[in-house]
């Protein structure tokens, strides 16, 4: 199969639901607290996307 963007890549569209994922789940009250791991995962699933 021939992809004419690399978004149409299997692998970066599984990347981008796992963003939107992360991004989702720490918004919950929950997962705020010490050390703010929230805005870590976040940083780290930024880096995550070129």
């Amino acid at each position: 199969m021939k992809y004419e963007r690399f978004e149409d890549l299997p692998v970066w569209q599984l990347a981008a639901d796992l963003a939107v994922s992360v991004f989702e789940w720490t918004q919950q009250p929950s997962f705020r607290g010490k050390g703010d791991l929230a805005a870590d995962s976040r940083l780290d699933q930024q880096s995550a996307k070129f």
